[in-house]
This record gives structure tokens, C-alpha cells and sequence, in this order.
């Protein structure tokens, strides 16, 4: 036995061992590990920063959000305030965008009076002007995903996450670092902005994965949640007036969170893996699964309302219509389907003939602004607005591929095609 704890097995045996007890101890508690800032090797248009010197503000900071991924914190997909007619024509922002080196949705452009910004697969982040013109451009190191997330902006600076775990806090003016945070292996999903905070989804190696609150002002972690045992591919989306915070995740799990703890308050199985954003509806909280169904739970209590089958594996987020008070996603196999939202009952459905239906639609006002138009893919290259009492295309545009969310801001919808590799807009024809 002496000799057994000379020998280079008992070394072995205690390094496996010690191996164990971390990998128990990271499951058990991300806490456990700290996170990391960043400070070097950030390379940016023409110029390279390294180290770079954190610029962060003090408690009076207030970040105000100017643009969020699918119209607000309750990620309905509506835009109120946008009132856009059918006399549009395609017209190209950028040559070049994504280069589909993963099959992930694709990073939808954030908009505001500041300009436009947006995310490659490529590894690089752009800000343009209404014209085209690239004002500046931020490379993610070690991204060999690029950028997926949809950045979320306030009246200072551009939130986003990459595909190599981190997060980022860019000038809007310049496109320097004023912050970096490393969080995990890799970050996906769109972070939310609300009352000073940012909440995001974020993947470890497990796979497992977690959701970090962030302060925005200097890039301190406000807490960390416990595991949620798969990647959380889905964004985050938030029911302040109660506190809560809702995500689903690959291990089928959907989760209720509280907003100031970032403790678990219930959990639902969704049959299947989560990858879309939920959307929170007058106390009531939707999302679809892999299980090829939407779900409709009591958002405080997670209790199931109802769930209905809609074609075949979905990972698009439902999308929300005021007033003919539906539901829309699309599923695998190309099936487009609209649900009523108090009963989950089947009002219509239309076959996109898209095999990967990852996407999910936007909703606007009419020119007149007194009804509403569904924005989404209605075929494999076309894009379309649809009515939403019945589906009936409206008008259509050949584009191309699209994953990532369509945008509208002043009249005008942007979408960020995964190809061909441009940045378009649907914009008022040039008279």
C-alpha cells in the first residue's frame, strides 16, 4: 500500500480526482468561479487596442435603452410606433455582411438616431449611417462563431455578446471598448436592458449554461444564477412588474427567474429544446420547443394553460398581434401558423416551403396606423408582409436567405441576410 502512494499512479488517481471535485463544484454553484475583464489584443477597424484603458461610470449612470432585440424587454416582436405601407423597394445598406460560418440565426441590426448597428458571423461589429457608410467596425478576438446576439443600445453605448463568451460594452461614438467581460464559452442570445441592468444568456463548456446580471455603468456582475442545465440559446425576456425574468434552454427546460436574486422560482418542461425568446403577454408567458408545440403558461406560477401542436421542430420566437390578439411562429418544414393567444386555437396556417424556419416575424402598424402588418419570410427567398387575420400575403420581395429579425425604424425594414452576404433594407422608393 506504502509504495501505491509512492507511485506515479496515486498522482494520477489524485489529479483525476481533483479533476472530479471542480467539475462537481462548477455544477453545482457558478459562483464558485470568477469572472474575468478583459484588458488586451482588441483589435478594431484600422487601429488595435491593447491594453486598453476601461472606461466606467459611477452610480448616477443611468442607461437608458434606445434600441432592444424584438421591440422591448416583453420581446413581443411589435413595434407600436412604426407605421410603414407596401411602396417599398429593395435597397442595399452593405455589400458584405455574414459569410455563414454557422448555422445559428444571425445578428439582427439595433437602430436608433445614432446610426445603424450590427453583428457579423464574421467576427466583426458595425456601425453604419442611414447612408451605408461604415462609421466604425470592432473585431471579437477568438469568435470562430462571430456574432450572433442582436446588441441592445443605450444614449451611450452598444451591448453586445460574441461567440467567444463575452460581452461587450462599445462607445457608440467611437466603437472603443469602455468595457469586457468575460462570462463563458460562448453567447448567443440578445441581451435585455432594463432599469439599469443587463440580463444575459450565457453558455459553458458542460454544456451547461447560465444568466448574469450586469451592471451597465462598469461591467461589475450584479449576481449570477444557478445552473440551468443545457446551453441557453434563448434570449431572456422580463415581466418587470413582477420581478421575473423568463428563458428556455437545450435542456428543455424553461425557467421563471426572480430579477433581483437570480433565483429559480418555477420551472416547466417544454418537451424539447428552447432556442426561441418567450414573450410575456398580460400576465401570461409563451414559447415554443423542439417538441413542435407552443406553450401558454401562467407567467407567476408556471402553470400550463395550453399547448398546441404547429408543424414540426420550432425555434422561432412567437410573435405577438395586438388586437386580433394571436400568436405567430414559424416551425420546421416550412408550416407558418397563427394561434389565438387565450386558447391556443388554430386560426390559420400557410407553408412557407422553408425547410429551416429559424426566423421569427416582426409586427408594425399600417400606413394608416389604425391596423397591422405581420413581417416575415413567406418562401425560400421571398420576404413578405402579411395580413394577420388570415395569412394572405400582402406584398412580396425576393431577398434571399434570411435567420435574424426584420427591423423597422422611420418607415423602413432592415434585415441582415445570411445570403446573399448583405445588409438590405426595404426602404420608400426613390422617386
Amino acid at each position: 500500500m506504502i509504495a501505491f502512494f509512492r507511485s506515479k499512479w496515486f498522482f494520477v488517481a489524485a489529479l483525476v480526482y481533483l479533476a472530479g471535485l471542480l467539475a462537481v463544484i462548477a455544477r453545482i454553484e457558478p459562483r464558485a468561479f470568477e469572472f474575468k475583464e478583459v484588458s488586451s489584443g482588441l483589435i478594431t477597424a484600422d487601429m488595435v487596442y491593447g491594453p486598453f484603458q476601461m472606461h466606467v461610470d459611477g452610480p448616477e449612470y443611468r442607461a437608458v435603452p434606445t434600441s432592444q432585440y424584438r421591440g422591448g424587454v416583453a420581446r413581443w416582436g411589435v413595434y407600436d410606433n412604426e407605421k410603414i405601407g407596401l411602396d417599398l423597394d429593395v435597397q442595399t445598406v452593405a455589400d458584405t455582411l455574414n459569410v455563414e460560418v454557422h448555422a445559428a440565426s444571425k445578428s439582427s441590426p439595433a437602430i436608433d438616431e445614432t446610426g445603424l448597428y450590427v453583428g457579423s458571423d464574421s467576427g466583426w461589429f458595425y456601425k453604419y449611417d442611414f447612408e451605408g457608410r461604415i462609421q466604425w467596425k470592432f473585431n471579437v478576438a477568438a469568435a470562430t462563431k462571430g456574432i450572433h446576439a442582436t446588441a441592445a443600445l443605450d444614449q451611450k453605448r452598444v451591448y453586445i455578446g460574441a461567440y467567444n463568451g463575452r460581452l461587450y460594452a462599445l462607445d457608440k461614438d467611437t466603437g472603443r471598448p469602455d468595457w469586457i467581460l468575460e462570462l463563458g464559452v460562448a453567447i448567443g442570445a440578445s441581451a435585455v436592458l432594463h432599469d439599469n441592468a443587463l440580463y444575459v444568456s450565457v453558455e459553458t463548456a458542460h454544456p451547461n449554461g447560465y444568466i448574469v446580471k450586469v451592471n451597465p455603468a462598469d461591467g461589475k456582475v450584479l449576481w449570477v444564477s444557478g445552473w440551468l442545465g443545457g446551453h441557453p440559446h434563448s434570449s431572456p425576456a422580463l415581466w418587470p412588474e413582477k420581478n421575473l425574468l423568463f428563458v428556455g434552454c437545450n435542456s428543455m427546460r424553461f425557467f421563471a427567474l426572480d430579477m433581483n436574486t437570480g433565483l429559480v422560482k418555477w420551472s416547466f418542461n417544454g418537451e424539447g429544446q428552447i432556442k426561441g425568446t418567450p414573450a410575456v403577454v398580460a400576465g401570461h408567458v409563451y414559447f415554443t420547443s423542439w417538441g413542435r408545440k407552443i406553450f401558454s403558461l401562467n407567467a407567476e406560477t408556471g402553470e400550463d394553460e395550453w399547448e398546441t401542436f404547429i408543424g414540426g421542430e420550432v425555434q422561432s420566437s412567437p410573435t405577438y398581434v395586438p388586437d386580433h390578439d394571436v400568436l405567430i411562429a414559424h416551425a420546421a418544414g416550412g408550416q407558418l401558423t397563427a394561434v389565438k393567444r387565450t386558447t391556443g386555437d388554430i386560426v390559420w396556417t400557410r407553408q412557407t416551403g422553408m425547410r429551416r424556419s429559424i426566423l421569427s416575424a416582426t409586427v408594425t402598424r399600417d400606413q394608416k396606423g389604425t391596423g397591422w402588418v405581420v413581417w416575415t419570410k413567406c418562401s425560400a427567398d421571398d420576404f413578405c408582409a402579411l395580413d394577420p387575420a388570415t395569412g394572405r400575403t400582402l406584398k412580396a420581395w425576393r431577398v434571399g436567405v434570411l435567420t435574424g429579425v426584420p427591423v423597422p425604424y422611420k418607415g423602413d425594414i432592415y434585415l441582415a441576410l445570411d445570403y446573399p452576404d448583405s445588409f438590405v433594407k426595404l426602404g420608400k422608393r426613390r422617386r
